[in-house]
């Protein structure tokens, strides 16, 4: 017998067996799917994300147990642990943080090197924006107020306030952001808390409520200077002026002259309004029969009266010419554009603000030069703007330290849009571009954009997902 036919005889009459392979030690967490997404903050994403564990021979590993972490404020992931099944995949669902940009999550099993998601967070339209040369803010669809820097050298990346207020319309001045609530208060906080301690951190900026059961308010502008008590006048849901702050000429509408209001108090008289505008001392409205009214000082030729008066007095001119929306500048001038697309201006007409040279102050509105037809139309403490038919955007007024002085121009005619941003600014405005996004330029840009390449000025753009 060989030696061969005794070795297998030997095993076959012990009943002995080959020892069976032992399994091969879990290697790897790999991601399978829900990696580079893109979605809105405080939403979930529309694929969940999964990942799955495999041994050394990559085979997969049922019953392994996963712990995910979402890395954002805010941001959740659920559940927040689940087991592997039998293809060794455990899934969650990822809802984002609140804030614009890159979000991750991470998934780890055990004392393996665990995965990280990424996904990029696009806030939907900016219904408002503006601010200063150095931060934006705007109220997005989810009425969430994020603020962004600029320039930042590519898409903005919007932060949200650390509250759970929602707004229902905010605006800038002097400094300061305030906003009406859904749930019926008025909520401010400051250009300056924004970068505590140097770092932008619009999370960390205190939102202070300053008043309650107000009236919902739509749409809200303000005026003013740093350290000094700022005016602001708003749109009620029933279409009522509601005004607080400065009142030394009477600008808030309520009948006095004189004294801070720390809360809203309703315009005198049957005035309705479409649109609103404050200037320094002065504000004004459009009703719903679109004729415009103003009231406070009359230093700058805003309010047609032999002196300040603290009730709205009517803006004279044709009665054909029916306003359709208004805006000032910080240096008592008011424009607006009426039902035949048309542009006028009254008031000081300091630094260009009326559009036309040669008019000097007074409370009659006439046309701005050229033959452009608008509808849209904004303006910075410095300058205004506005949108054409053509969706081209003509500047005037306040562009000091260069040649453009009062006669307006085109600027930025590389770009379309579809409306200017409400919201305010102090040397810098948002509009809302065309067909998507929205873009902020600041003054410094408008006057380089007379003579430099358009790309060049803006500051940024906030994309639509």
């Amino acid at each position: 017998m060989s030696r061969l036919l005794v070795v297998v005889a030997t095993v076959a009459a012990c009943g002995c067996s080959s020892p069976a392979t032992a399994p091969a030690p879990v290697a790897r967490v790999e991601i399978v799917a829900g990696d580079f997404q893109f979605g809105v903050p405080g939403y979930v994403l529309g694929d969940s994300v999964a990942v799955r564990v495999i041994d050394g021979s990559g085979a997969p590993v049922p019953g392994a147990l996963i712990t995910w972490i979402a890395e954002n404020r805010d941001a959740a992931i659920s559940p927040a642990t689940s087991v592997t099944g039998p293809d060794g995949i455990a899934r969650a669902a990822w809802r984002l943080g609140r804030d614009d940009g890159e979000q991750r999550v991470r998934a780890t099993f055990s004392n393996l090197p665990g995965v990280r998601f990424t996904a990029n967070s696009r806030t939907g339209d900016v219904l408002e924006a503006g601010g200063s040369t150095n931060h934006q803010c705007g109220r997005f669809l989810d009425d969430v107020v994020r603020c962004w820097r600029s320039p930042d050298g590519g898409p903005a990346a919007a932060v949200a306030l650390d509250t759970d207020l929602r707004f229902s319309t905010i605006a800038y001045a002097a400094g300061a952001w305030c906003g009406g609530t859904r749930d019926g208060a008025i909520a401010c906080f400051d250009d300056a808390d924004l970068t505590p301690g140097g770092n932008f951190r619009p999370d960390a900026a205190p939102v202070r409520v300053v008043a309650t059961g107000v009236p919902l308010l739509l749409k809200l502008v303000g005026t003013g200077r740093i350290e000094e008590p700022r005016a602001w006048c708003g749109i009620a849901i029933d279409s009522k002026v509601l005004c607080w702050g400065d009142n030394r000429s009477g600008q808030l509408g309520d009948g006095t002259i004189g004294g801070v209001r720390n809360a809203p108090v309703e315009v005198v008289g049957p005035l309705r309004a479409l649109s609103i505008a404050v200037t320094p001392g002065a504000a004004c409205a459009v009703d719903l029969d679109s004729r415009a009214w103003c009231w406070g000082s009359v230093a700058d030729g805003v309010v047609d009266a032999a002196a300040d008066s603290p009730v709205p007095v009517p803006v004279p001119g044709p009665t054909t010419r029916l306003m359709v929306q208004i805006a000032a500048d910080g240096s008592g001038s008011v424009c607006g554009f009426d039902a035949v697309l048309q542009v006028s201006c009254w008031g000081s007409g300091r630094n260009g603000g009326r559009g036309r040279g040669g008019v000097g102050s007074s409370p009659t509105p006439v046309l701005i030069e050229g033959t452009d037809f608008f509808t849209s139309i904004s303006a910075t403490s410095n300058c205004f703007l506005a949108v054409t038919v053509d969706r081209g955007l003509v500047v005037w007024g306040g562009l000091t330290g260069t040649s453009f002085t009062e006669r307006p121009a085109s600027v930025l005619s590389g770009y379309v849009f579809a409306d200017v941003l409400p919201g305010g600014g102090e040397g810098a405005v948002c509009l809302r571009a065309f067909p998507v996004g929205t873009r902020c330029v600041d003054r410094i840009g408008l006057a380089r954009a007379l003579e430099v390449p358009p790309q060049a000025q803006l500051i940024h753009g906030v994309p639509k997902p």
